[in-house]
């Protein structure tokens, strides 16, 4: 007799697959997702998961393995939940998950957490390195040029 597979249900706001596609596509990695729940688990256990729409239908389903449970918000997700390892989804889920790591590719993250706009001092000529040797100010050196030769500074 195998032993029996404690499950749970996370209940989210999400109206459609593609509400909880983009709002979701931030918590998952090539193998993980985090929910915003804290149930009493422990890490390592495996779990049966549910991910519900705002009109209570699955979304998302599977089995996974508790990796981690955040009981504040000093994590990398800045709030309390779990993070879940995928073991196995069902045919639906795995469409919905490949469309969230597809997008959370996409959308990789090239500024600092928390901004949403790109750096203002941009400099599209170069990089100014300042060279003291008395009789220079600063070089812009393009960083994307390939350089095929030695460049010497005086």
């Amino acid at each position: 007799m195998s032993p029996t597979v404690r499950g749970f249900v996370v209940a989210t706001k999400c109206k459609t697959v593609e509400d909880f596609v983009e709002k979701y596509h931030s918590r998952v990695d090539d193998t993980s997702i985090f929910v915003g729940i804290v149930e009493e688990r422990v890490v390592g256990a495996e779990c049966a998961f549910a991910i519900l729409l705002a009109d209570q239908r699955p979304i998302f389903a599977g089995i996974c393995e508790v990796l981690a449970i955040y009981h504040d918000s000093n994590n990398p997700y800045q709030r309390r939940g779990m993070r879940l390892g995928i073991r196995r989804l069902g045919i639906t889920s795995e469409k919905i998950f490949a469309d969230m790591t597809a997008l959370r590719a996409a959308n990789k993250r090239r500024f600092p957490r928390g901004s949403t706009a790109p750096p203002e001092n941009e400099v599209n000529d170069g990089v100014p390195i300042d060279i003291d040797d008395g009789l220079s100010g600063s070089v812009a050196i393009d960083l994307e040029e390939d350089l095929t030769a030695p460049t010497i500074l005086r």
